[in-house]
C-alpha cells in the first residue's frame, strides 16, 4: 500500500508539475518583452518553490552581470539591479551551467565558493541555493547567415533564507524544465526588438531619404529660381548681389560677400556683403574694399574651391595695409570655404560664404553651390560681351555717321588701287554716285590727273610706310589743294591689303593764308615807311631843338651878364618848352 500511494503522489506531482509548465509557458508566450518574462518567471518559480528570493542574472561581456528580475520575500534585502564582479562565478562553472548544470547547495556556508561570492550570499541571508543556466542563441551571429550558436546568456537563481534545505530531485528538476521555455521566449524578445529596432532604423532611413528628396527638390527649385533671376539681371552688382542673398537665404547661412576680381592689380574688390543676423559688421565691413587672397589666387585661378582661415578672411590686408602686414596669417579657427566665380576664359571674381552656426554643407549643396557660381560667371561674362558690342555698336554707328557727315574725303583703296569704299564727300568731289566709283581707279574717273593720287598709292603699297602730303588734284570740279594721310593695312601674315586715305579740302585754306599773307606783306612795308619817317623826323627835330636847349641854359645860368624879372621868366619859359618837346619826341 505504501508503495501505491508513493506512486499516487509522484503522479499527482508531475501532473501539477505539467500543469504549471503548461501555464507558465502559455504565460510567456503572451508577452514579447523582456522585463515581463523574466518578472513573470521570477514571480511564477518563488510560488512554485516556495523559496524566499528567486533572481534572474544577466552575464555582461566582460563576466560580470546584473541582477536585472527579483521576486523575493520582504523579510530580506533585495539585490534588483545591482552588479557583481566576474571573479564571483569562476569560469569553470560558467563552462558547466553553459552545458546544463543545474547546481545546487543545501548550505551555501559548507559550500567551496569564491570568496565575493560567500560574501554576496551572506549579506543576501541565503542559506540554501540552486542556479541554472539560461542558454539563448547568440544573437550576434544568428542575423550573419551563420548558424545560429548557443552560449550562455544568464543564471537563473533561486534562494533560501530561513535555514538550509534539502533540495529534492524534482525542484531541481523543475528548475531546469522552466529555465528551457525561458530562454526561447528571451531569444524570441531580442529576435523582436532586433527587428522593432531594425523596423525604426529602416523607418528612419526612409524618412531621412524622403527628408533628402525634399530638401534636394527644394534645393533644385531654389537653384532654378535664382539662376533665373541671374540670368536676368541687368548688371553685374545686381548679379553678385542675387547670388550672395540667394545662397544665404536658401541654405540658411550666417552672411557672405562676392568680389570682382582684377588681373592687373590681383586683388578682389568686394562689390556686395550681407550682415549676419546678430547685427556684427565683421564682413559687412568689408564691402567695398580690395582684398588680398594670396593664399587662394592660385587654386581659385583653376576653378578650384579654396578655404581660408576666417580670421585671415575677415581681417585681409587691403591694398591700403602696409606690405609687411598682407599675407600674415593669424591661428585659424574655422575654414571658410571661396568659391571661384569662374569660366574657361578665367577668373572673374569670388564668392565667400559664412554658416555660422548651421551644420557642416552636404554635398548637394556645395553642388548647387558650384553650378550658381558658374551661373554668375557665365552671366557676367554675358554683361562684358554685351556691353562690349554695345559700345563696338555705339562707336561704329557713330564713325558710319562721322563718315557720311563728314566733308573730308575718306577712302579705301585695294592693291590694284581700285576703289573698295569712299564716303559721300569723295563721291561730290569725283560727280559720280558711289556705287559707279566701287571697283574703278582714279585713272578711269580722273584722267591723266589721277597721276597725283596714284604715285602716292603705289609708293604705300611698296614701301608700308604712311605718307602724310599737300598736293593738287585735278576733280572734274575743278582743281583743288587737299592735305591727305595714306595709310597701309596688313593683315596677319604681314602682306598689305589695304590703303586708306583721308584728305582734307584746304584749297580754301591755302587762299585765305595767301591773301593774309600778301596782306601781311603790305602791313610790314608800311610799318618800315612808318619807323623811316619817325628816324627822320626825329633827327630833324632834335637838331634845332638841342641849340634852343642849349643857348636858353646858357642865359638862364647869366653867363652873358645880369637878367631883370621879366627876362628870367621867358628864359625859364622857353627852356621849358623845349624840355617838353624833347620828351614827346623820346616817346614817339
Amino acid at each position: 500500500g505504501s508503495d501505491r500511494a508513493k506512486a499516487e503522489e509522484q503522479l499527482q506531482r508531475q501532473k501539477e508539475r505539467e500543469t504549471f509548465l503548461r501555464e507558465i509557458n502559455g504565460e510567456i508566450r503572451a508577452t514579447l518583452a523582456l522585463p515581463a518574462i523574466v518578472d513573470l518567471v521570477a514571480k511564477r518559480l518563488r510560488s512554485a518553490l516556495d523559496a524566499d528570493r528567486v533572481v534572474v542574472y544577466q552575464l555582461q561581456k566582460d563576466g560580470s552581470g546584473i541582477c536585472i528580475a527579483e521576486e523575493v520575500n520582504p523579510l530580506y534585502p533585495s539585490v534588483k539591479g545591482q552588479s557583481f564582479s566576474a571573479d564571483c562565478i569562476p569560469p569553470p562553472y560558467l563552462e558547466a551551467y553553459q552545458n546544463g548544470r543545474v547546481w545546487s547547495a543545501d548550505d551555501v556556508r559548507s559550500e567551496l565558493l569564491a570568496r565575493c561570492h560567500h560574501k554576496m550570499l551572506d549579506s543576501l541571508h541565503a542559506r540554501s541555493m540552486m542556479a541554472v543556466g539560461i542558454n539563448c542563441l547568440d544573437m550576434g551571429r544568428s542575423g550573419s547567415g551563420a548558424k545560429a550558436a548557443k552560449k550562455i546568456w544568464g543564471l537563473l537563481i533561486v534562494h533560501h533564507c530561513k535555514a538550509p534545505r534539502m533540495w529534492t530531485d524534482d525542484e531541481r528538476e523543475l528548475l531546469q524544465v522552466v529555465v528551457n521555455p525561458m530562454a526561447i521566449a528571451i531569444e524570441q524578445a531580442y529576435l523582436v526588438q532586433n527587428l522593432q529596432e531594425r523596423d525604426r532604423e529602416l523607418q528612419e532611413r526612409i524618412s531621412q531619404r524622403t527628408r533628402d528628396w525634399e530638401r534636394a527638390v527644394q534645393l533644385e527649385r531654389d537653384y532654378r529660381h535664382w539662376s533665373e533671376k541671374i540670368q536676368n539681371a541687368p548688371d553685374e552688382l545686381t548679379v553678385l548681389k542675387t547670388a550672395v542673398t540667394g545662397l544665404v537665404a536658401t541654405l540658411g547661412l550666417s552672411c557672405g560677400w562676392a568680389g570682382l576680381y582684377d588681373e592687373e592689380t590681383q586683388v578682389f574688390e568686394v562689390n556686395c556683403a550681407t550682415t549676419p543676423p546678430d547685427g556684427s559688421e565683421t564682413v559687412g565691413s568689408l564691402m567695398g574694399k580690395k582684398l588680398f587672397l594670396n593664399q587662394c589666387l592660385e587654386p581659385l585661378k583653376r576653378g578650384e574651391i579654396c578655404l581660408m582661415p576666417y580670421e585671415l578672411l575677415t581681417a585681409e590686408p587691403t591694398v591700403d595695409s602696409p606690405e609687411k602686414e598682407r599675407g600674415r596669417i593669424p591661428a585659424s579657427s574655422q575654414n571658410i570655404p571661396v568659391y571661384p566665380l569662374w569660366d574657361k576664359e578665367g577668373l572673374i571674381g569670388a564668392l565667400c560664404l559664412f554658416a555660422g552656426e548651421r551644420p557642416e554643407l552636404a554635398p548637394e549643396e556645395v553642388k548647387a553651390i558650384e553650378h550658381l557660381t558658374r551661373d554668375c560667371a557665365q552671366a557676367i561674362r554675358t554683361l562684358r560681351l554685351a556691353r562690349q558690342e554695345h559700345f563696338s555698336r555705339v562707336s561704329a554707328e557713330y564713325f558710319r555717321s562721322f563718315l557720311q557727315q563728314s566733308t573730308d574725303i575718306f577712302a579705301e583703296y585695294d592693291p590694284q588701287l581700285r576703289y573698295l569704299s569712299i564716303n559721300p564727300a569723295g563721291a561730290r568731289f569725283l560727280q559720280h554716285p558711289e556705287a559707279e566709283i566701287i571697283g574703278h581707279t582714279n585713272q578711269e574717273l580722273l584722267g591723266e590727273g589721277a597721276e597725283a593720287i596714284e604715285s602716292l598709292l603705289r609708293q604705300v603699297l611698296e614701301s608700308g610706310e604712311a605718307i602724310a602730303v599737300a598736293h593738287s588734284i585735278s576733280y572734274p570740279a575743278g582743281t583743288r589743294t587737299f592735305d591727305s594721310t595714306y595709310t597701309p593695312i596688313a593683315d596677319a601674315n604681314g602682306t598689305i591689303r589695304r590703303v586708306i586715305s583721308v584728305s582734307k579740302d584746304i584749297t580754301e585754306i591755302r587762299l585765305h593764308y595767301q591773301q593774309l599773307q600778301a596782306h601781311n606783306e603790305e602791313l610790314t612795308a608800311i610799318n618800315r615807311m612808318k619807323e623811316e619817317f619817325i628816324a627822320t623826323t626825329s633827327h630833324e627835330l632834335r637838331t634845332p631843338l638841342t641849340a634852343i636847349l642849349g643857348f636858353s641854359s646858357v642865359l638862364h645860368q647869366e653867363a652873358f651878364g645880369l637878367l631883370n624879372p621879366k627876362q628870367k621868366e621867358y628864359i625859364d619859359r622857353i627852356y621849358g618848352s623845349g624840355q617838353h618837346l624833347l620828351e614827346l619826341i623820346d616817346d614817339i
